[in-house]
């Protein structure tokens, strides 16, 4: 009996020893995670919460909040996306925060799980838009009508956006000029001219719109009156050049400001040349056929 009891009685202090021995390492585990992780060692920092939550769950233990956002991080950090989507799931379901959800997202997208990104913003969007993420809510938005060729909607949200992103209006850009929203286009050319911030793609397609249009008109109405040179047909056409030098004065304004900043792009000269030419600007234009001869 005596026997039984002492072993007993060193199995029970076994175990608590092991119990001891195992705090400890999962102390020491975390602190090695937590220092990888303020360093941006974040390879390291998934390795190693990953094998803290991994104990952790072995005892049935609650794992705090901090640890699923810490290796959901670090997982994205590193690239690896899925894991990480994995891992802001489970982060969100124990702590639903703006950042788990956008984390969530960013590793969905890296994941080209573009099915489960449109899921999670209808599902969170009440809730993005609660917590003042109302411009993040309609980017997104915004992207996905992109990807699924909505036209109508993407039209709608972009005019919803504060601050859009180079990328978002070079995109807009070409769905509007793509569907034939030639004005559309043109006023959001204006409107970024006014801001000074319109990207070269856009400074292009303007300058060559206004170009195309003017000296596309100014060949028909020249050549509609030298098909009859009358005093009267000369004063219309006088009148109806009016808005084609316009045009042409618009294109010159552009492509003088796009010249002045990319001064060895022929492309320019000779636009330039061309419309100097139509508005008789003579010395200028002869100025650029001096440049399109070197």
């Amino acid at each position: 009996m005596k026997h039984i009891k002492l072993t007993i009685s060193i199995l029970l202090s076994a175990s608590i020893m092991m119990s001891c021995v195992t705090t400890k390492q999962l102390q020491s585990i975390k602190e090695q995670a937590s220092d990888s992780f303020q360093k941006q060692d974040y390879a390291k920092a998934y390795e190693l919460y990953n094998d803290l939550i991994t104990k952790l769950k072995s005892k049935k233990t609650v794992i705090p909040n901090e640890f699923y956002e810490r290796i959901s991080e670090s997982a994205k950090n590193t690239g690896n996306f899925a894991d990480g989507a994995k891992w802001y799931s489970e982060a969100i379901n124990t702590n639903l925060t703006v950042s788990n959800i956008k984390g969530y997202i960013d590793c969905l997208k890296g994941s080209d799980n573009f099915k489960k990104v449109d899921e999670t913003i209808n599902k969170y969007s009440s809730f993005l838009t609660k917590n003042g993420e109302e411009n993040y809510l309609n980017k997104e938005l915004f992207n996905s009508a992109l990807r699924k060729k909505d036209t109508e909607k993407t039209i709608a949200l972009y005019s919803k956006i504060k601050n859009p992103t180079k990328v978002e209006t070079i995109a807009y850009f070409y769905i509007l000029i793509n569907n034939n929203k030639t004005q559309y286009a043109l006023k959001l050319c204006d409107k970024l001219n006014k801001k000074n911030n319109i990207p070269l793609e856009l400074q292009n397609w303007e300058g060559e719109y206004y170009y195309n249009e003017a000296n596309k008109k100014y060949k028909t109405l020249m050549s509609d009156y030298n098909k009859n040179k009358t005093y009267t047909n000369y004063l219309y056409l006088k009148r109806d050049l009016k808005p084609v030098s316009a045009n042409f004065r618009k294109a010159r304004a552009i492509f003088e400001k796009l010249h002045s900043s990319i001064p060895n792009d022929k492309k320019y000269i000779k636009y330039l040349f061309n419309i100097y030419t139509r508005l008789d600007l003579k010395d200028r234009a002869n100025s650029m056929k001096k440049l399109l001869e070197k």
